[in-house]
């Protein structure tokens, strides 16, 4: 028996502006807004007993869930939390609910005993919009989340990019989006909740390599097949508490850009998420590499290895004049190459040397100079003004760790204040050098994959007038910094989707060993587009006087096309 006051409710409600309720199973025309009197608009849905089982788009069928029950709503599991503490995940395969529909309001429920779940969808035009309340009527236990599926779409192949592999998104601060297209229809689905964090995307199943079947999933706790890669996270529901999620499933031609049919989306993410990044300078930056942690292993009369030397005495009377001298000669190389190619300033990577190996190096912490490497410490700052004195920027690379130099060998610790950290080191080497540019080594969390931009978003805030350009990126970086890439894994710019939201975003391109020469015309676009090329400075390099050819043609010729290719992530 189930008691009444811990009744659980599923609700999924398919409601069609102008439709009236239909107990049939064959597709049924949306009629929203969009629709033409007459006319068959491109998204049809169909219902029965068991709730939504036919979606149909320009005449092919997606989903048919009288052929392919499987394809119907599901709740896949819950977590749910005792008042002890006991952890419980439940899985709907063992049952444990009740099945109502009404059709006069196209509303499936779904019948637990711990609380109430209401799933509301919308059809307009050609977008199926859902909303997912979550109720928790139980007295005692706290729902920590659960994973609805509301169907499963059959495509034609697999597609593009896919790979038969799950499709999932959980950023908050930069729209979620997955994209589906099979060559004939492409399917969006989105998270217009910008600042909620869920599981939203396409799951794949045992059979998605031959069926090209992807379940669509809606998730506040995590699955235990999730990859470990994957953010942990869960949206935890007091007794007497509830939480709402709000998915759209926007339809379209293959070959729709996300801009075209989702462009309510972004316009309402750009009003309220405006960009933060102000820097109008987009000319060149010359990289600045002194030392090698090569030349530094085992070399005893020169441990931070600089200019590649190991044979180099930074430790006796000759061997500093020697260090001083050369030095000397290396600013005034780079400062020749960057007036040559018009750069606005450069970023020396390795200020304190390189004398611990990856991952320590590189040190990132400007404010330890001098118990890093005494002997820069003494040229520093005759090093640095002697680019100022030049009319250019200055920076250096700084990391959100902290580097622990009393542990042998030192370690960069994860901070408790990844933002405080920053802000500290920013500080010094702006008090000490000027320094405006700064490349962020190593902005990775504990899993591995890019700190939350909120972290950076502080920074900013901090040190409004720096550039800051983040090694590892997500769409959200770009509101407040101009993330770091390179030419040599393929990335020739920043991504169209990126702009989409983020129309002033560029990337700080690294043409290092990147066979520039290929795609010298896509990185002309990019340029036009605002990305900044970084070059190797300290020497004539290879991509000098291609990064100066780029910037005079992009600046002579008009732009052919949006300057917003990739051809590959670094994720």
């Amino acid at each position: 028996m189930i008691s009444i006051h811990l009744i659980a409710l599923v609700v999924c409600s398919f409601a069609l502006a102008g439709d009236t309720a239909s107990e049939s199973p064959a597709t049924q025309p949306a009629s929203g807004p969009e629709s033409r009197a007459g006319v068959a608009p491109a998204l049809e849905a169909g219902f029965s007993s068991s709730g939504l089982t036919g979606l149909r788009y320009a005449g092919r069928t997606l989903l048919n869930a009288q052929a392919h029950p499987e394809d119907g709503f599901r709740v896949a599991d819950y977590v749910r939390i005792a008042r002890d503490g006991r952890r419980t995940r439940v899985t709907s395969a063992g049952g444990g609910y009740l099945v109502e529909w009404d059709g006069k309001r196209h509303a499936l429920s779904w019948r637990y005993d711990w609380g109430a779940v209401r799933c509301e969808y919308v059809v307009a035009g050609e977008r199926l919009g859902l909303r997912i309340v979550v109720s928790n009527t139980s007295k005692n236990d706290t729902i920590a989340g659960v994973n609805v599926f509301p169907f499963a779409l059959r495509f034609a192949r697999d597609p593009n990019g896919f790979n038969a592999s799950p499709q999932m998104e959980f950023l908050t601060g930069a729209p979620t989006v997955i994209h589906a297209d099979d060559g004939a229809t492409t399917v969006f689905v989105a998270n217009p909740q910008f600042d909620r964090k869920l599981y939203v995307g396409l799951q794949t199943n045992s059979d998605t390599v031959a069926t090209h079947r992807y379940e669509m999933r809606v998730g506040s706790t995590p699955l235990p097949s999730d990859p470990a890669s994957w953010e942990k996270f869960e949206h935890a529901i007091k007794p007497g508490a509830s939480d709402a999620y709000e998915i759209i499933v926007q339809f379209g031609r293959s070959g729709a850009r996300k801009a075209e049919v989702l462009g309510d989306l972004f316009e309402r993410f750009i009003a309220g998420h405006l960009s933060t990044l102000n820097w109008a300078d987009r000319r060149p930056i010359g990289q600045l590499v002194l030392a090698s942690a090569h030349a530094a292993k085992g070399a005893s009369t020169n441990p931070r290895g600089w200019f590649d030397d190991p044979k180099l005495d930074i430790g006796s009377d000759f061997g500093k004049a020697n260090f001083h001298h050369r030095l000397g000669e290396y600013a005034d190389r780079a400062i020749d190459v960057c007036r040559r190619v018009g750069c606005q300033g450069v970023i020396v990577w390795d200020v304190e040397g390189q004398e611990f190996e990856h991952p320590t190096s590189y040190a990132g912490d400007p404010t330890q100079l001098e118990k890093l490497a005494p002997e820069m410490h003494l040229e520093a700052d005759r090093f640095f003004k002697s680019f100022r004195d030049a009319g250019l920027r200055v920076g250096v690379t700084v990391r959100p760790q902290n580097l622990i130099t009393t542990k042998k060998p030192p370690v960069q610790e994860r901070s408790a204040d990844p933002a405080g950290a920053l802000i500290e080191k920013i500080a010094y080497a702006r008090r000490r050098w000027n320094c405006t540019l700064f490349y962020v080594d190593s902005n990775v969390d504990a899993r591995g994959a890019p700190m939350d931009a909120a972290v950076f978003e502080k920074v900013a805030r901090a040190h409004p007038d720096v550039l800051l350009i983040p090694e590892l990126e997500n769409g959200a970086y770009y509101r407040s910094t101009a993330p770091y890439d390179e030419a040599r894994l393929s990335v020739t710019g920043t991504p169209a989707s990126v702009r989409d939201f983020y129309p002033k975003a560029f990337s700080v391109l690294n043409l290092a060993e990147g066979r520039v020469a290929d795609f010298e015309d896509v990185l002309r676009e990019s340029v036009r587009g605002g990305d900044v090329l970084l070059l190797r400075a300290w020497y004539d390099s290879e991509e000098a006087a291609l990064v100066k050819r780029v910037y005079r043609e992009a600046a002579a010729e008009p732009s052919s096309r949006p300057a917003t290719s990739r051809a590959a992530t670094r994720e």
